[in-house]
């Protein structure tokens, strides 16, 4: 199976060779497990998200793992692992994920120079953005807010890069923002500003310029260039980072427990401020 992309092995697959006390009782896992954690070597510790099948326990009571941050309504914990506590962790019945956090990759075309990035051409956002292909598109839009839709009362979340929340075409738009990988919903339960319409910045920044432009394409608001607007420039947006620099490959991705701590962030703020800006739905992307 997989989660998030990763491969996991699964009590059913076949267990690597080797003759440590972990590999050798793999087959008694209930979880699926990241492959990596398997190769960790006495006294190592490493990094986690814990995927339960239902509510989270009050107590876990593992020598070795030690919670960092709950995601109730993920029913989700990211905590640190040692080697000795990764077979017991694992053998309980009520987790059925244990994935190693990690940078995913992502191609790095995804982050622009600083020169060329939205936040500093403002100029260039949509225009730069939108290739020929997507004209139709655009054509076909035009005919859907014609019948009177145009994203109003739904609230789009992009998980990307952050957004350059001073953006012209992002004025009016914001209703909150979250950096999720310098941020813990435990230390930032709310966002990086004080949300709120009417042209705030909520705070938000962009750390490469790619959640800049995927932002304008669902709600931009042709300030900069009339005739490219974003798809719904009737719906409000919240802005997550959930980016992280890679030094070993000197490349920009998604990191695992941003975008989990991401979506955590999102659903609280579905449950809790959707009826203050009045919003009905909610789509992540």
């Amino acid at each position: 199976s997989t989660l998030f992309g990763i491969p996991l092995l699964t009590p059913h697959s076949p267990a690597p060779v080797s003759t440590s006390s972990t590999n050798s009782s793999f087959l008694s896992l209930h979880a699926d497990v990241s492959p990596s954690l398997l190769t960790m070597r006495a006294g190592e510790v490493r990094d986690v998200i814990v995927v339960f099948e239902d509510d989270l326990p009050a107590y876990i009571g593992i020598p070795g793992f030690r919670i960092k941050e709950r995601f109730e309504l993920l029913g989700a914990i990211y905590g640190s692992i040692s080697s000795t506590a990764l077979l017991p962790l694992a053998q309980r019945a009520d987790v059925t994920f244990i994935v190693e956090d990690q940078i995913l990759p992502m191609d790095s075309s995804f982050v622009d120079s600083p020169a060329d990035r939205p936040s500093t051409k403002a100029g260039a956002l949509l225009s730069a953005s939108v290739p020929q292909s997507l004209a139709r598109v655009w054509m076909d839009v035009a005919d859907v807010w014609a019948q009177g839709y145009n994203g109003s009362g739904v609230l789009a979340v992009v998980m990307d890069t952050g957004v350059d929340g001073t953006h012209p075409d992002l004025n009016g738009t914001l209703v909150g923002f979250m950096d999720a990988v310098l941020s813990t919903n435990a230390d930032n339960p709310e966002v990086e500003g004080t949300p709120a319409l009417n042209g705030t910045t909520c705070g938000a920044y962009d750390v490469g310029g790619h959640g800049t432009a995927v932002a304008s394409l669902i709600v931009g608001q042709g300030v900069v260039n009339g005739s490219l607007r974003g798809v719904a420039p009737g719906a409000k947006l919240l802005a997550i980072n959930n980016a992280a620099y890679n030094l070993l490959t000197d490349n920009w991705g998604p990191l695992i427990s941003a975008t989990v701590r991401g979506f955590e962030y999102a659903l609280n703020f579905k449950l809790n401020n959707m009826t203050q800006y009045g919003l009905k739905a909610m789509v992540i992307n």
